[in-house]
């Protein structure tokens, strides 16, 4: 990846990070965080050993590079190529229609799972008592009788 894909893609994220709805994209915030004291920790130290630290455009190639570094990292997870397109669509005529959509997405994600219904439990009706047979019956009033 050039440098120039590189800023392009953190800029699509970066912009994605500041500006999903609330709840959304919480992992690209959190990494957008990481990002961000991570150069200014760098920059600092940079600073406290006597060497220059400059802002601007060289700042924001060492967070593109950082992020760059995150995502050749990690390269199953969906959450990089998901906020790049969300962060790019911030500046398309679509931006309503895709925060809706993205709060949509939270929202079912976040929805409660439903009560669990009361399970049907099928029990075997209750019998009268086995008929006793005839015999035992006859065997019963002879003992009786004789007792």
């Amino acid at each position: 990846m050039s440098l120039i894909d590189q800023r392009d893609a953190f800029s699509h994220f970066r912009r994605c990070a500041e500006e999903a709805p609330d709840g959304c994209f919480e992992e690209a915030r959190a990494l957008s965080d990481v990002i961000s004291e991570a150069s200014a920790f760098l920059m600092r130290d940079l600073r406290a050993i006597g060497l220059e630290a400059v802002s601007g455009d060289a700042a924001l190639n060492l967070e593109a590079a950082i992020y760059a570094y995150a995502r050749a990292s990690n390269p199953g997870e969906s959450m990089f190529e998901a906020a790049e397109s969300f962060g790019a669509s911030m500046a398309s005529p679509e931006r309503e229609q895709v925060n809706a959509a993205a709060v949509v997405a939270r929202d079912q994600v976040r929805r409660p799972p439903k009560a669990q219904e009361e399970k049907f439990t099928f029990t075997m009706p209750l019998h009268a008592e086995p008929p006793i047979p005839q015999h035992i019956k006859n065997a019963a009033q002879v003992l009786s009788k004789v007792y």
